[in-house]
């Protein structure tokens, strides 16, 4: 039975990242991080490339927009045997946008406090490839 000291190892992470200010009311950035997650049972272990990109924008009236998109891409570096004989991929994507007001257009009193609505759209594919190599899945390459 697996437990949770297997999923236990070191864990690399590096990130960097740019913004630009386009106006003074908007601005744009972007990232990369990159992890290295050990672990003592090795199909736990992966590899992250994240991808992501932001737009902050100031509407006027207290109001304003956040964009974002996220990209990760994991790679295992063991399979499961319990499972299947293949390497794990599991990829993900996440785009998220945060409209903003503030309270007080009901009431004055409330002018500190702000008032936001999320729409979040998240997707996950998990595949299994017999190779560590390039290998397309098939929920990409449509076969």
């Amino acid at each position: 039975m697996i437990s949770g000291d297997e999923r236990t190892g070191d864990k690399i992470e590096g990130t960097g990242g740019l913004s630009y200010v386009l106006t003074p009311t908007m601005s744009v950035s972007g990232g990369y991080t990159h992890v290295n997650q050990g672990a003592v049972a090795k199909f736990f272990a992966y590899r992250r490339e994240s991808f992501n990109v932001g737009h902050t924008w100031l509407l006027g009236r207290g109001q304003f927009l956040l964009s974002s998109f996220i990209v990760n891409l994991d790679r295992y570096e063991q399979p499961d045997l319990t499972v299947s004989t293949e390497y794990r991929r599991d990829d993900t994507y996440r785009a998220r946008v945060t409209y903003g007001i503030p309270l007080s257009f009901i009431a004055q009193s409330l002018k500190d406090m702000n008032w936001t609505f999320t729409y979040e759209y998240y997707q996950r594919r998990s595949a299994r490839t017999k190779q560590r190599s390039q290998h397309v899945p098939e929920w990409i390459s449509g076969e």
